[in-house]
């Protein structure tokens, strides 16, 4: 975006003796990103126009609520008595199962990989 408007120098009310080959010229880089916040505020303002929370969400947001109760005392629940070598055992697959998981594992690699390159 910012290449079309290299053309236009970087003052645009400025008048210059400057054509676009001359090794002095600079061109208004910084339009690309005036045009481009500009698109994307004008772009926002239907998404504004919509409410806070949609009808009925309140129902669905008590019946999820409900069932990652009941799912976290199934799995988890029997674990809050047992004593600490218990829980020390049960380590390993604890950590199998954070490891296996693909978003975990997928987003650890992208990120380990962005510092690799950054660094």
């Amino acid at each position: 975006m910012g290449g079309a408007f290299l053309s236009v120098y970087v003052d645009p009310g400025v008048s210059t003796h400057l054509e676009p080959t001359d090794p002095g010229w600079v061109g208004a880089w910084w339009l690309g990103f005036v045009f481009s916040g500009s698109v994307s505020i004008l772009l926002s303002i239907p998404f504004l126009m919509f409410p806070r929370l949609l009808p009925d969400s309140h129902l669905i947001k008590e019946a999820r609520m409900k069932e990652m109760a009941k799912s976290y005392k199934s799995k988890f629940g029997e674990e809050e008595d047992k004593d600490f070598t218990t829980k020390l055992k049960s380590f390993p697959t604890h950590l199998w199962q954070v490891f296996s998981n693909p978003a975990w594992l997928f987003i650890t690699i992208a990120i380990s990989t962005s510092i690799v390159v950054l660094a």
